[in-house]
């Protein structure tokens, strides 16, 4: 019989196994100055050309990426926060109140504004999309919340009410879980002191209490389980 000591660890502990990653910062390579570089954000991106950096569009396929990543290529995504590209696939999803004034070079694209909760939300599904076009599960998108530059590798599965912080580093085939909320003290405390200049600082401080509250819940899920294993009781499954 499989012992409910192992599921309490699996349910409790942020588990990786595979390739490495630093859940608090990044180790990832940064262009260094007079790199050479490429950059091409329209058609299928050319992966032929001997350069140290790329800079594509954010739409461009993970595996293409993901090739470049193994070949020892950084890759740098564009896409416009702060403006509504119409030829994006959610463009229509940006309310008309969050739209502003067009651009005076680019008369399509419009301002946004990014203190709009269905702004947030559209950025959010962005980062849940692209994470997942990797080969990452967000178990539910509705509870988990991830900033922007996270990396986190294939196979890990993300598990519900947990909040991811700016520049985490996370491995393959790990398994993460609401005990993430650790990072969300950090991130409220970055964005209280810049000032202004970022934002999110309500999204920031749900996640962390999200992450709490399911952090508590667990806790005490094991705790009863270990209570009433070690009192002799057993549990039936079914109707």
């Amino acid at each position: 019989m499989r012992s409910f000591t192992a599921l309490a660890v699996a349910m409790t502990v942020t588990a990786c196994s595979g390739t490495d990653g630093d859940i608090l910062h990044t180790t990832r390579p940064q262009p260094q100055p007079l790199a050479s570089w490429q950059i091409q954000l329209t058609g299928n991106l050319d992966t032929t050309v001997d350069v140290r950096m790329y800079i594509a569009d954010a739409g461009t396929p993970a595996p293409v990426i993901n090739d470049l990543h193994a070949a020892g290529r950084i890759v740098i995504c564009y896409f416009s926060a702060g403006t509504q590209e119409p030829f994006r696939d959610d463009a229509s999803r940006f309310p008309a109140a969050s739209l502003g004034e067009p651009l005076a070079s680019y008369p399509d694209e419009r301002w946004i504004d990014v203190r709009d909760p269905a702004v947030r939300a559209i950025m959010q599904d962005r980062i849940h999309r692209k994470l997942r076009e990797s080969g990452v599960t967000i178990v539910s998108s509705e509870t988990t919340y991830i900033e922007d530059g996270v990396s986190v590798g294939m196979d890990t599965v993300i598990q519900p009410f947990t909040f991811i912080g700016r520049g985490a580093n996370i491995g393959g085939e790990c398994l993460i879980g609401p005990f993430a909320w650790s990072m969300g003290s950090r991130v409220v405390g970055e964005i209280q002191a810049s000032g202004g200049r970022w934002g999110g600082d309500t999204e920031a401080t749900i996640g962390r209490i999200l992450g709490i509250v399911a952090t508590v819940l667990l806790v005490v899920s094991v705790v009863f389980f270990v209570f009433i294993l070690s009192a002799g009781g057993s549990f039936i499954l079914g109707s």
